[in-house]
């Protein structure tokens, strides 16, 4: 901690309500300004062990008392008297800003103090920051870009904006940065730093305690890393803050990620519109417990079309290619941000129903050996951000259902289904028992889903495949940490408009695990025909030929079979079990009716053994038709099998004067003569056939 905020040799002492102080330490102690999100932290310590904390704010009471001593009114009157005048001047200083306002920053000129204070509280769970270090995707491809270039981190100093728990840190670390700043808000500092101290790397990584935009660092920065996207890219004004962190970065210098992409394309879906059309039916009602409802439908329809939908889609829903605007990391102002303004020109590439806008962003890392893309397009794995939808204006809760619950940019409590299981991603669970697990489910949520986002029109239009629709997307900031989107669109060469304004802050997190389904009547050739035609193209890859007993596949490949059959050695005769010609020329023949004989002949072989054995449909005595074999099998065992009984598998594909080869047809080969010459003189040579 710096030496400015740092106070020794001072005492405490504690006033009673006559006006009368006693010690409340022994000996004298040592005080300590410190960040905290709403204002500052007065930690009080003994031996190295804080014994009080008091928080400073803008309601904080407290005072100078005299010229060396503070006093702070509480539910005990603290005293705190300085060892000299300047130092008692430099705390009061230090508290003064606080309380008067003058402490004013970038962040909270442009944040709401409630909106700051859930924000930085959300952030501080360590489940929160789980659930992100468990995106498998997010997290892989920020240390993949890192550490792929590592020229631009070997022997760097490193800034890490909004570090967390410190994971990007540890890979600027790994990938050789000489000196590293975390530098964090909420009190998520304190368990980055645990986990610095516990990996060792204290003097590689340094821990800060603070907003980017209030702290004070050493030097400039040869690399600036974040995560700073929320849903839409643009929700939670992060991307602010991670520009504002430029003014620590040398000329020439590189950011991580490097510049972000987002995507908007019309698309239609018929089933998420009537889905927010019918929530609003329960404001028909027109004799609820006696009450009627039915003049705020209006109103519940309106804020539900507000509502952006965040969840997975099938690209094909998609009516035009994306329109894509970009932003340069490197160069953008915070400025260019309060407003973003994106034209909008898609040249219509299906007749349809267009119900909205759909809305995912990419984002690059552009490094001097290679270029890394982290992206949340519908065609990807999915991220913690998902993929986020808005209708023109107005669809039933399924798996989750969610009502007026604070996320990252969410002023919402949560309702879960509990029944509901995620197999896709197990990071978050849906029992709901206390307010502190709705704040836990809401990080989750937010942070599973968010990259792929929909918005509503308020009206779907129609257009025809080859129209021109033009229009344009409008985000404005507000001090809630997000932004107002408005959009408007119209279909060139009419009078056909569409609009709607949406409140990024309330989504609707509509997930429910199931694959997202490709959009209705887009077939034009049969289901049924192309699902037997790709079994039978299947089938001939793996069709069974015959040659000699030995099953062949497609290519030609031998592939011998370890079907299971029985050689039963009965009382009187070696008796085999039949083993039909499984091909009976089954080329040709479906992958499904194939298995149907196999499992036929099967059967077969598993009856009870009858007096003849039919080959070929041929009538044969057993004892003559299998002849050969009995010079195969040793006589200790025939006439142990005599006595009891026995069977010993053989390949399921051995048929009557088929070459036999050692080790290979018969098994197991324990108690089998395995004698060459006695094998050849079963039947045909190879070449004879």
């Amino acid at each position: 901690m710096a030496a400015a905020r740092l106070f020794e040799h001072v005492y405490v002492h504690v006033l009673n309500s006559d006006g009368d102080k006693r010690l409340k330490f022994d000996v004298p102690v040592t005080v300590s300004i410190g960040y905290d999100p709403h204002g500052l932290s007065c930690k009080i310590s003994k031996d190295d062990n804080v014994e009080v904390e008091i928080p400073v704010d803008s309601k904080t009471e407290c005072c100078k008392f005299g010229a060396k001593s503070y006093l702070f009114a509480s539910h005990e009157d603290l005293l705190l008297t300085f060892s000299s005048a300047s130092d008692a001047r430099r705390f009061h200083e230090m508290v003064f800003k606080v309380r008067v306002g003058k402490e004013a920053s970038v962040f909270n000129e442009r944040t709401d103090d409630s909106s700051a204070t859930q924000y930085f509280q959300f952030y501080s769970y360590l489940s929160q920051q789980q659930n992100m270090m468990q995106d498998y995707i997010r997290t892989g491809t920020y240390q993949q870009a890192i550490l792929s270039n590592m020229t631009d981190f070997k022997d760097c100093i490193v800034l890490d904006v909004g570090a967390g728990s410190g994971i990007l840190s540890f890979f600027a670390a790994q990938a050789g940065a000489k000196m590293v700043y975390a530098v964090e808000a909420s009190s998520m500092a304190h368990h980055c730093q645990t986990l610095v101290k516990s990996n060792n790397l204290q003097n590689r990584i340094k821990v800060i305690a603070g907003k980017i935009e209030e702290v004070d660092l050493p030097c400039s920065v040869d690399i600036i890393i974040s995560e700073p996207m929320g849903y839409m890219l643009y929700n939670e004004r992060m991307l602010e803050t991670y520009i504002h962190a430029r003014k620590w970065l040398k000329p020439n210098g590189k950011m991580f990620p490097s510049r972000g992409d987002l995507h908007v394309a019309p698309f239609c879906d018929e089933g998420l519109y009537y889905e927010q059309l019918n929530k609003a039916n329960f404001w028909y009602q027109n004799c609820f417990h006696g009450v009627d409802l039915s003049h705020l439908r209006d109103e519940a329809l309106n804020e539900y079309l507000r509502q952006p939908i965040v969840d997975t889609f099938d690209i094909s829903i998609c009516l035009a290619k994306s329109v894509r605007h970009t932003l340069d990391f490197t160069t953008a102002a915070e400025e260019d941000l309060h407003h973003l303004e994106i034209p909008l020109e898609f040249h219509i590439l299906k007749s349809s129903m267009m119900h909205g806008l759909a809305f995912w962003f990419d984002v690059a890392f552009l490094g001097s050996t290679q270029t890394v893309w982290l992206s949340t397009a519908p065609t990807e794995p999915l991220t913690h951000w998902y993929q986020v939808g808005a209708s023109l204006v107005k669809p039933s809760l399924t798996g989750i259902r969610l009502v007026s619950y604070y996320s990252v940019g969410c002023d919402v409590a949560v309702i879960v289904d509990p029944t509901h299981t995620d197999t896709q991603t197990p990071a978050w669970s849906t029992g709901i028992t206390s307010l502190v697990d709705w704040y836990h489910q809401l990080g989750r949520l937010d942070h599973q889903l968010g990259g792929l986002v929909r918005c509503l029109l308020q009206k779907p239009v129609f257009v025809k495949e080859g129209q021109l629709v033009t229009g344009k997307v409008q985000l404005i900031a507000n001090r809630r940490q997000s932004y107002d989107v408005k959009l408007a669109i119209q279909i060139e060469g009419t009078a056909v408009t569409g609009s709607n304004t949406l409140d990024l802050k309330n989504p609707y997190f509509r997930y429910t695990g199931a694959a997202p389904q490709p959009p209705p009547g887009n077939n034009t050739t049969s289901p049924s025909e192309n699902y037997w035609h790709q079994v039978d193209e299947q089938g001939a890859k793996q069709a069974l030929n015959m040659v000699n007993g030995i099953t062949v596949n497609g290519l030609g490949e031998v592939a011998l079979d370890q079907g299971a059959s029985l050689i039963t050695l009965g009382a009187s005769s070696l008796q085999l079990a039949p083993t039909l010609n499984p091909v009976a020329n089954l080329a040709g023949v479906r992958v499904g009716q194939q298995q149907q004989i196999l499992q036929q002949q099967q059967r077969s072989v598993a009856a009870p053994a009858a007096s003849t054995t039919v080959l070929n449909h041929h009538a044969v005595a057993p004892a003559a038709a299998y002849a050969p074999l009995q010079h195969l099998v040793n006589p200790v065992l025939r006439q142990t099998s005599s006595a009891g009984g026995g069977s010993f598998p053989v390949n399921s594909a051995l048929m009557i004067g088929d070459y036999v080869t050692p080790g290979s047809i018969l098994l197991p080969t324990q108690g089998l003569n395995m004698n060459p010459s006695a094998a050849a003189a079963v039947g045909h040579s190879p070449s004879s056939h």
